[in-house]
C-alpha cells in the first residue's frame, strides 16, 4: 500500500526532473547551438564541456534509477509469486486450516456466493 512518504519522494523526483529540463534550456546550450565555433575558444570550450558533462551525468544517474526501479519491481513479483505458491501448497497439506478458512468465508459471505476483491473489507 502506498504512503504519503512515498508520495513526497515522487514529488521530489518530479521536481528534480523539471529542474533538469530547465537546465537543458540554459543560455550555455543555446549559445553552443547558435555558434558552433565557440568550441574553439579554450575557456568557453572548457566551461561548456563541464556543463554538458554534468548534465550527461545526471541523465546517466536517471537511467540507473530507472533500472533499479525495474529491478525492484521484478523482484517483488518473484517474491509475491513464491509466497502465494507456498501458501497454496501449505493449505493443500493442512486440510483443517483449509476448512477453517472455508467456514470463515461461508459465515461472512454466504455459501453460494463467489468471493470478490471488494469483499475483502468484510473479511477482516
Amino acid at each position: 500500500m502506498y504512503s504519503s512518504a512515498e508520495d513526497n519522494e515522487f514529488f521530489k523526483f518530479s521536481e528534480a526532473m523539471e529542474d533538469f529540463n530547465k537546465s537543458v534550456l540554459t543560455w550555455e546550450f543555446k549559445l553552443l547551438l547558435l555558434f558552433s565555433s565557440f568550441d574553439q575558444i579554450p575557456i568557453l570550450n572548457s566551461y561548456l564541456f563541464k556543463k554538458i558533462t554534468i548534465t550527461l551525468r545526471i541523465m546517466r544517474e536517471l537511467a540507473e534509477i530507472q533500472g533499479m526501479v525495474l529491478d525492484f519491481w521484478i523482484a517483488s513479483l518473484e517474491t509475491s509469486t513464491a509466497t502465494l505458491n507456498w501458501f497454496i501448497l501449505l493449505i493443500m497439506k493442512h486440510l483443517d486450516i483449509q476448512e477453517k478458512l472455508q467456514d470463515k468465508i461461508d459465515d461472512v459471505l454466504g455459501r453460494n456466493q463467489w468471493v470478490q476483491l471488494n469483499d475483502r473489507a468484510k473479511m477482516s
